[in-house]
C-alpha cells in the first residue's frame, strides 16, 4: 500500500519514495511487471504494429502463472484529483472483465464495467453521464463490440480520444475518467532485465 493515509485526499497523502527489497523469487519483479502490464494493456490498441507483430492473447498469457487455467485478476488503486479510483481487470488469454469505480462514491455505481457473458455476448454498464451524445455513444459501442476482449476499454478510449471523431465536449467523458486515463498516460515503468533495460 503506497498511501500514508487510508483515505488520501492529495498527493501529500501518498508516499513519495518507496524501496522494495527481498530475496530472489520473492515477487519484486512481479510487482513492477504488474505496472508494465497496466500500461501495455492501456496502449495496446494504439500500437501501430498491433495487427502485424503483436498477438495480444500472448501478452495476457505473459502475465499469468505458467500453465494456469484459472482467471487472473489485477486490481489497481490510483489517486486522481483527490479521488481514489479502483481499476480491476480479469483475464485468461482474453479479457473477461474490466471495471473502474470510485471509492466512497455515494451512488456505488461503477464508472464503467464491461464483461464477457457465458454466451459470448459483451455486457456493458456505464454511468449515466458518459457518452450522452447519441452518435458518439453508437460509435464507442461499435468499437467495443469489434475489439473488446482483445483490447481493454481504456485502450479503446485512448484510440477514441486520439482519433477525435467527435468533439470531447459533445462526447461528455467525465473528468474522473479523463483524469484516470491521463494518470496512466503519464506513467512510466523502467525494468532492468537480463536482456537489458526495458
Amino acid at each position: 500500500d503506497f498511501r500514508k493515509k487510508r483515505n488520501p485526499k492529495s498527493v501529500r497523502d501518498v508516499k513519495q519514495f518507496i524501496v522494495i527489497y527481498g530475496e530472489n523469487g520473492s515477487g519484486k519483479s512481479n510487482l513492477a511487471d504488474s505496472f508494465a502490464f497496466l500500461i501495455a494493456s492501456s496502449y495496446a490498441f494504439n500500437y501501430p504494429d498491433r495487427d502485424k507483430e503483436k498477438n495480444w492473447s500472448d501478452m495476457y498469457s505473459m502475465y499469468r502463472t505458467a500453465e494456469c487455467s484459472d482467471v487472473t485478476e489485477a486490481e489497481y488503486g490510483i489517486l486522481a484529483e483527490g479521488k481514489e479510483m479502483r481499476y480491476k481487470i480479469k483475464f485468461t488469454n482474453r479479457l473477461i472483465e474490466e471495471e473502474l469505480r470510485i471509492e466512497n462514491d455515494i451512488s456505488d455505481t461503477p464508472v464503467f464495467r464491461i464483461s464477457s457473458g457465458c454466451d459470448g455476448s459483451i455486457n456493458r454498464e456505464f454511468r449515466s453521464d458518459i457518452f450522452t451524445e447519441d452518435n458518439a455513444r453508437s460509435f464507442i459501442m461499435d468499437e467495443i463490440d469489434k475489439h473488446w476482449g482483445t483490447y481493454t476499454f481504456i485502450s479503446l478510449l485512448y484510440h477514441f480520444i486520439s482519433k477525435k471523431p467527435f468533439s470531447i465536449d459533445d462526447v461528455n467523458i467525465p473528468d474522473d475518467l479523463l483524469f484516470f486515463a491521463g494518470h496512466l498516460a503519464r506513467s512510466c515503468v523502467s525494468l532492468r532485465t537480463r536482456h537489458g533495460d526495458v
